[in-house]
């Protein structure tokens, strides 16, 4: 093959760089039968509790909706939602939910979660 064919193919298959931006209402949007299947198998999946958060956080933007399903799928053991409602709960004024926080990320980072051994670190260095 000739050197222009090749950079020819390359631009090609990388897509010359370009970057399609992506909403997050499409990247997190749910059918309503996902959803229904989802939300039957939410109490014991914490995949599904997660997907829920993440639809009704992004798509729907129900705050209430979305903090029930992180709070569902940290308590079922999923680190990612143990980290961002631990993280979440830290900033409140309110010590029982900065408590309730601290658990959390501790939860998360005994999982080995780097982010969560982090803030860990950093509030034992500096308490509110």
């Amino acid at each position: 093959m000739t050197k222009p064919l090749l950079l020819v193919l390359f631009l090609i298959i990388s897509g010359c760089g370009v970057q399609v931006p992506v909403s997050p209402s499409s990247t997190f949007s749910l059918s309503p039968e996902e959803e229904k299947r989802l939300s039957e198998s939410s109490d014991t999946d914490m995949n599904a509790a997660f997907k829920l958060y993440q639809f009704n956080s992004f798509v729907r933007q129900d705050v209430e909706q979305s903090t029930k399903y992180l709070r569902q799928a940290a308590k079922l053991g999923h680190g990612v939602s143990q980290f961002n409602l631990g993280s979440e709960l830290m900033e409140s004024t309110n010590e029982s939910l900065r408590t309730e926080g601290r658990m959390c990320l501790q939860r998360a980072a005994d999982t080995g979660d780097k982010k969560a051994i982090e803030v860990l670190k950093q509030f034992h260095t500096s308490p509110r």
